[in-house]
């Protein structure tokens, strides 16, 4: 924005702030919950920072850039919550012709990559910066979601007992995890030695907020340095990572379930990845008569 004028800046943050005022108004008459309400305002407020550093106005058009400009696979995401967007700001969305045309298509299901301990251990040591270990920490102890870790606040980690509130998304269910001391003790140093006053758990290198797309960037890179050329690896591979680890230890899958935040038992058979001989094994020594004949 350094090429705008005072006026022309004064003008767009006044717009912006009108803009994000009137997502607030919306979200408090349908009585949406305070997450839906921060994802939408998270999109609403990215959509118009991307505007705003370019010197746009809010348009379509400046949707298809900002669609275009995202790092992520799953555009049609945030297509559906800028058409939501531009509805509640009373601004020309894309005609039934036009979205067959523009509107971003479903992201590819692929095989989620699963990494071993060592593999996840190598990924931890190649990082640099203390809030990225902290964050690779925290999806492979938790199963936390990325966006999940770019929401958390400060509140929702208690030192004293070490817990961390995982904020829900999509139709999850909130819950607590307690973290392992390794883990607790160096959140709370690196919570002690930061200077700003943000109330987010991390902030970036430079003291900038979490995003999706920071996080992205920083795991493509962390796959370079680790020396791990495996594709599809990402954070979501750590979340499937965690449900099958806890699984292969002999956790069931309702309990499973209710660490993940998931509301049907059937999301833990999508999630947990064992291999024909990880199974025929467990079975061999589970089952009642062939643990008896091994026994004879």
């Amino acid at each position: 924005m350094s090429g705008m004028s005072d006026d022309r800046l004064a003008r767009l943050v006044k717009e912006i702030d009108l803009l994000l005022s009137k997502i607030d108004e919306w979200a408090r008459l349908r009585g949406l919950t305070e997450v839906s309400k921060v994802l939408f305002k998270w999109v609403a407020r990215d959509f118009l920072k991307f505007c705003a550093d370019r010197g746009r106005t809010p348009s379509k058009e400046s949707a298809l850039s900002y669609l275009s400009w995202l790092g992520v696979s799953n555009k049609l995401w945030y297509w559906r919550m800028l058409r939501k967007c531009f509805e509640i700001w009373n601004l020309e969305w894309f005609t039934p012709i036009e979205e067959a045309k523009y509107k971003p298509k479903p992201p590819e299901r692929v095989n989620r990559v699963i990494v071993s301990l060592d593999e996840f251990n190598r990924l931890y040591e190649a990082a640099d910066e203390t809030w990225l270990k902290i964050a690779l920490r925290i999806a492979a102890e938790t199963g936390a979601r990325r966006l999940q870790i770019a929401m958390m606040r400060r509140e929702h980690f208690n030192p004293e007992e070490r817990t961390l509130y995982i904020p829900p998304i999509k139709r999850s269910l909130d819950r607590v995890e307690i973290l392992s001391e390794e883990l607790a003790t160096m959140l709370t140093q690196y919570l002690a030695s930061r200077r700003d006053r943000l109330p987010h758990l991390l902030v970036d290198e430079k003291g900038k907020p979490l995003t999706v797309e920071k996080m992205n960037a920083e795991m493509i890179s962390l796959k370079k340095k680790a020396g791990l050329n495996v594709k599809h690896l990402g954070w979501h591979s750590l979340r499937r990572s965690w449900a099958t680890w806890l699984y292969q230890e002999g956790m069931r899958e309702l309990e499973i379930q209710r660490l993940g935040g998931w509301k049907s038992p059937h999301m833990v058979s999508i999630y947990v990845g064992l291999t024909p001989s990880e199974t025929l094994r467990k079975e061999t020594q589970l089952h009642p008569l062939k643990r008896l004949g091994n026994q004879a």
